[in-house]
């Protein structure tokens, strides 16, 4: 029993898949992919799986040849490192029941093989992708994509638990992020204005950002079950993790709305000032930020320290009557994680008024489609000895 596939539509499947098994593997079989061929007068398939019980992935290819429908399980780091040193376009995979091994050819003569061990397919989890009951939101796939990974700069490390803090939520148009305690994202785009209340769980961000860019379509399904949250294209790629029962927190619309004033400034001259500012700090940084003058002002910045190091920027102030002077103290470590999410030259910073945030926004087009990006970080205070 054999299959005939393309070696990167291959490599593909075998990468998405193989996101779903466990960390840590007990049972040898646990880190297998279950590889199920179908083959009827019309279609020859051949579907890759995996699941932890909680995460699942699934993806179907079609094969150039199949001998008939059969199963087998693959260990997919032995196979990935071998499709890596194919020479050929195409790879051949011969199944050996008795002996319960298969051979992976790895040149077009077929004088050139790698033998691996599989399991019984019995022995191996399965899941349903049915999509009874399940809700699909179609968007863009570079939309999302940035939105995820815009979204994921905003949470916590994946180690920490924040409980209801720990999703990026897609709802009415804003995909939101935040870490509950001291910064939270917006991403703003009419491509989601038809979700309600979609919550990614941060666990399967990292998971989903790097499978999008292992995808070619333009259009993804968000799905959403009674069980489970993920994407899907069709019958070729499925992916989800469970759904978590914690509430997630409000979004904070109330602190994006309005068009209050703001200082657009050079961001790559005021990060290298920030550098120079705290080349001698040894610990957690804290800086004094002072605003002052009329449309064309200055930026002054004072590391918080016994040694006295200051940074002046020339900076416009826009969208306001009263140029009143404000200071504010910031975490440089807070501040420039938030200034890093953005990639304009130009950044407009929300430092112009009394507000217990301070807010850095941007806007764009991803493939014609509009997105407005908002960073806040909370202002920091001073503990006088």
């Amino acid at each position: 029993m054999y299959i005939k596939v393309d070696t990167s539509e291959l490599k593909r499947a075998v990468s998405i898949t193989k996101k779903a098994l466990p960390k840590v593997i007990i049972q040898e079989e646990r880190g297998h992919l279950f590889v199920k061929v179908f083959k009827n007068d019309t279609d020859q398939k051949v579907y890759f799986s995996a699941t932890n019980n909680d995460l699942k992935a699934s993806v179907c290819i079609n094969a150039y040849e199949a001998s008939d429908s059969f199963s087998f399980t693959v260990d997919p780091v032995i196979l990935e490192k071998l499709l890596t040193k194919s020479d050929s376009n195409n790879t051949v995979i011969e199944l050996n029941k008795e002996d319960l091994t298969i051979k992976v050819y790895t040149s077009d003569n077929k004088k050139s093989f790698n033998t691996m061990q599989t399991f019984p397919t019995d022995k191996m989890l399965t899941f349903n992708t049915t999509t009874d009951g399940r809700k699909e939101y179609y968007v863009n796939r570079a939309v999302l994509l940035s939105a995820l990974e815009y979204g994921f700069k905003y949470l916590s490390p994946i180690k920490d638990d924040k409980k209801q803090f720990d999703f990026i939520i897609i709802n009415k148009g804003i995909s939101y992020a935040a870490n509950g305690m001291n910064k939270m994202g917006f991403f703003i785009s009419n491509e989601f204005k038809d979700i309600i209340n979609y919550r990614i769980r941060k666990i399967m961000v990292p998971y989903l950002i790097s499978n999008l860019k292992l995808i070619n379509n333009d259009k993804i399904a968000l799905i959403e079950d009674e069980k489970n949250t993920g994407i899907s294209i069709n019958d070729s790629v499925y992916f989800s993790c469970l759904n978590s029962t914690i509430e997630s927190p409000k979004i904070m619309t109330d602190l994006i709305k309005g068009d209050a004033p703001y200082t657009k400034i050079d961001k790559n001259a005021l990060k290298k000032a920030m550098e120079r500012l705290t080349v001698s700090s040894t610990t957690a940084a804290g800086i004094t930020l002072k605003l002052e003058g009329t449309e064309q002002a200055t930026l002054e910045m004072e590391l918080i320290s016994n040694l006295k190091n200051v940074e002046t920027l020339n900076c416009t102030r826009l969208n306001e009557t009263e140029y009143l002077t404000t200071e504010h103290v910031i975490d440089y470590s807070l501040f420039k994680s938030i200034m890093s999410s953005f990639e304009d030259k130009d950044i407009k910073l929300y430092i112009n008024d009394t507000s217990r945030f301070f807010k850095i926004n941007s806007s764009g087009e991803i493939e014609t489609i509009k997105y407005l990006a908002i960073g806040l970080g909370s202002y920091s205070k001073v503990v006088k000895q």
